[in-house]
């Protein structure tokens, strides 16, 4: 992603950076010049270095953990059964009244009226 950024903000710093279009190109270098831009990117000898370090660092990581399969799948499991028991110990929201309950109740409070008791 930073990539592609960096490519955008190249462009638009040469878009913002020429002034008047080149009248002495011709159409064969026009031509030229869109099948370079429909070239696809081949990855850095940088990229390919870093992806084969963090292939090599995952591979490690995994060899280290071998000897602790047990307690690995032990984790695993008890982490999965309390996930599984998780909505059990959730405690369920009240239910709300019924609709012809409520309206009973509303017509069975006493009338707001806007006198003040003497």
């Amino acid at each position: 992603m930073a990539e592609f950024d960096e490519g955008w903000k190249r462009l638009v710093g040469a878009a913002r950076a020429a002034h008047e279009p080149l009248e002495g190109l011709s159409a064969q270098r026009v031509r030229e010049l869109a099948r370079l831009a429909r070239r696809p990117r081949v990855a850095s000898a940088h990229e390919r270095r870093s992806l084969v370090a963090l292939a090599a660092l995952l591979a490690c990581v995994l060899l280290a953990l071998v000897p602790w399969q047990r307690q690995v799948a032990e984790l695993c499991e008890s982490a999965s059964m309390s996930l599984a028991s998780l909505p059990a110990r959730v405690p369920r929201p009240p239910h709300p009244p019924s609709g012809a309950l409520a309206l009973e109740a509303l017509l069975d409070l006493t009338p707001f009226t806007t006198e003040s008791p003497r």
